[in-house]
């Protein structure tokens, strides 16, 4: 769905009430969605194809949009806590740990679903993976440690004289540091410096960014809400500067270079199989968190951001399968 685009009730489908703010109205479904980008409106249109391909076409859904906020995602998810919906789906970590806290403020056992969230047990979702406890379970976007891999390794492909990696997120997102972690420690068994660097909202990402660029010969940035949502910046903030940029997933190619990624649509139809699953009697804790494979990863590029960093796509490792992003 577009950007602002309000959808009309229509008896016997499955259609969103509202985008933000709270619904008077009854559902069936309630969605806390963070922010308004790629990633997450794949994920959430994925989730209505999911269910509707699963035979639940006339469920209503609740859709509340926080738009990167922090105090409206609050809002929103007490809001939505306080309905009663057959399920909830909360889509990023945010919404994830602010509809969980509360629910569980006002003793709400309502099945949780979660997607696009990094580490659930890091973020405090739930104490085990493979054996949800309580009322949550969901859909993790951890990259696959060999398509993550993937993406630090081609740093060295595309430039084989690099001697610097440059790590760019927002301290403020904890999905994030996992996956700085790890592809710290892939960058420095390729032998390469990493250099990390974070800004704190928006505001600091173009700054902060160019600062790093200075810096290294590439720079690598994981699937974090706050810079997906601002690639327009990252793109701003490099200016002139020829510094190839990897991302962690598709959606944000439109300042990135490469990505080797996972479908957030595909990630959302998955969660879908598992709301049907609880709609028709399962327990939620008889579901484990879903985890992608490497096999559901493509190499993605951007021919024009290429040329912009004074690329071709000739400079792409031939040996994997590249398509051009939409």
């Amino acid at each position: 769905m577009k950007k602002g685009k309000l959808l009309t009730l229509l008896p016997l489908m499955l259609t969103p009430l509202m985008m933000t703010g709270c619904s008077t109205e009854s559902a069936d479904i309630g969605i806390l969605q963070f922010g308004e980008f790629a990633a997450l409106d794949n994920a959430r249109e994925g989730f209505i194809q999911g269910l509707k391909d699963a035979g639940f076409g006339d469920l209503k859904l609740d859709i509340q949009n926080a738009k990167a906020t922090a105090a409206t995602n609050s809002t929103l998810a007490k809001g939505m806590a306080s309905k009663k919906h057959k399920l909830n789906l909360a889509i990023a970590t945010p919404c994830a740990t602010a509809l969980k806290a509360a629910q569980e403020n006002i003793g709400s056992k309502t099945p949780l679903l979660f997607t696009a969230v990094t580490d659930p047990v890091g973020a405090g979702l739930l104490k085990d993976n493979n054996a949800p406890e309580g009322f949550v379970t969901g859909t993790s976007d951890l990259q696959p440690e060999e398509a993550l891999g993937n993406q630090i390794k081609l740093t060295k492909k595309m430039i084989p004289d690099a001697k610097k990696l440059g790590i760019f997120y927002c301290a403020n997102e904890q999905n994030s540091r996992v996956q700085a972690e790890m592809a710290a420690e892939v960058a420095q068994a390729e032998g390469l410096e990493v250099v990390t660097k974070t800004c704190v909202d928006q505001f600091t990402i173009k700054t902060n960014i160019a600062d790093l660029a200075a810096q290294v010969d590439a720079i690598w940035i994981p699937t974090d809400n706050t810079v997906a949502s601002n690639m327009a910046k990252v793109k701003d903030g490099l200016g002139q500067n020829k510094t190839l940029v990897i991302v962690g997933e598709e959606g944000m190619l439109d300042g990135g270079q490469v990505t080797v990624s996972i479908s957030y649509y595909d990630l959302g139809v998955k969660t879908a199989e598992l709301a049907a699953r609880i709609l028709k009697g399962t327990a939620v804790k008889d579901i484990p968190v879903f985890f992608n494979t490497a096999d559901t990863c493509s190499y993605t590029f951007s021919k024009k951001n290429l040329e912009d960093a004074g690329f071709k796509t000739e400079d792409l490792p031939s040996e994997f399968p590249w398509k051009e992003a939409k």
